[in-house]
C-alpha cells in the first residue's frame, strides 16, 4: 500500500540490508492510479511500472501475474539484490 516514491525508498532500503543472495518477495495490486477504501490506501501498479522502479537495485527473478480477488489482479515480484550493498549494514 506504498505510494511511488516510498516504494522506492523502501526498496532501496532493501538492497541495502539485504544480503547476497537474499530474496526478495512482494505482492502488489495489478492496474493504474491510487484509491482509498475504509481509510486504507490501495497502490496499484503495472508490470512495465515495477520493473522501472526495481531493475536499478534489483535482479528480477519472476514477475508474475496471479488471481488475488479477481482474475489477473496482483503481481508477484521475486528479486535478488544486484549489487553489493552501498552502505555498511551493523
Amino acid at each position: 500500500h506504498l505510494r511511488r516514491d516510498d516504494l522506492t525508498r523502501s526498496l532501496e532500503r532493501q538492497s541495502d540490508v539485504i544480503r547476497d543472495g537474499g530474496i526478495l518477495c512482494h505482492s502488489f495490486w495489478r492496474g493504474t492510479g491510487e484509491e482509498e477504501i475504509n481509510g486504507l490506501r490501495f497502490v496499484y501498479y503495472t508490470e512495465r511500472e515495477l520493473r522501472e522502479i526495481v531493475s536499478p537495485r534489483w535482479e528480477i527473478l519472476e514477475l508474475d501475474v496471479y488471481r488475488e480477488m479477481e482474475t489477473a489482479d496482483s503481481i508477484l515480484l521475486i528479486a535478488t539484490p544486484a549489487h553489493v550493498p552501498s552502505t555498511p549494514v551493523e
